[in-house]
């Protein structure tokens, strides 16, 4: 027999055995089984999916780097004919593999940097802006997320779970309006289905929210009061305000009626 027929059947062997310790969730002994091939792409990728599975992020990150860094000794020896068949082939699962890694392991600064890299090399991958703007949002840089989001939407302008994304962004933003406008949007172009629920009991929380701060502002401000009874619509756009045609009507009522809703909780923000 001979070296090359009795290294594939090593191999193969240590590829079964890796397998039935998976399938007995025995993952970082399947792990470990499977390091002891040659390390491969398709391997690290199920090798790093053990890993993080036994919650070992540290391990699954460097066995993805490991890979990564053989597909680059493998493109410098393969020249540049197959470089960007090896790039799209096996890079790019092993870099989408890695930022999912370190999004779950909450390295969100190394997340942001590993989907930089994606992007860098295919500027319109959806799945990289989108862990993208998850890591930005828990990293606190909310303006970036936001604007992420929005290269989201210009590359799928129908996509509702974006949208609803893009406008609890804008919320947390404090930017109520604009917010509300979005929710608007999906709950106009999806009726009857979950997102147009979810986008619909938001703007009822958010109506609430801009009538109280719209009535308490009325109340501090004697000029802002004046103008919101003598030119309602010119007041709320002047004060970025915007309001459901439900919420504009309800206000309405309060105003004309000279006194504040007086159910406190219904007034009381949520944020989804």
């Amino acid at each position: 027999m001979s070296e090359r027929i009795f290294r594939k059947l090593n191999i193969a062997t240590i590829e079964t055995r890796a397998q039935q310790l998976a399938e007995r969730e025995k993952w970082l002994d399947a792990a470990r089984e499977l390091l002891r091939a040659p390390l491969e792409p398709k391997r690290a990728l199920q090798i790093s999916q053990w890993q993080r599975r036994a919650r070992e992020f540290e391990a699954a990150q460097s066995t993805l780097c490991a890979a990564l860094s053989w597909c680059g000794a493998q493109s410098t020896l393969c020249g540049e004919a197959s470089s960007s068949e090896i790039t799209s082939a096996h890079e790019m699962a092993l870099r989408e593999a890695l930022a999912e890694t370190l999004l779950e392991a909450q390295n969100w600064e190394a997340c942001c940097v590993a989907c930089g890299e994606i992007l860098e090399l295919q500027p319109r991958h959806h799945f990289a802006r989108e862990i993208l703007a998850t890591a930005l949002l828990h990293a606190g840089e909310i303006e970036a997320a936001i604007s992420t989001m929005h290269e989201l939407l210009k590359l799928s302008p129908r996509d509702p779970l974006h949208r609803i994304k893009l406008a609890t962004l804008l919320q947390l933003q404090g930017r109520s309006g604009q917010a509300l406008r979005e929710y608007e949007r999906v709950a106009a172009s999806y009726p009857g289905s979950s997102f147009a629920s979810e986008a619909e009991e938001a703007i009822e929380a958010l109506d609430r929210l801009q009538t109280e701060q719209i009535l308490v502002r009325a109340s501090e401000q004697a000029m802002f009061g004046l103008h919101l009874r003598r030119d309602f619509d010119g007041a709320l756009y002047e004060g970025e305000f915007h309001l459901s045609e439900n919420g504009r009507e309800s206000l309405r009522h309060m105003m004309w009626d000279g006194r504040p809703d007086e159910d406190e909780s219904a007034n009381a923000p949520r944020v989804h």
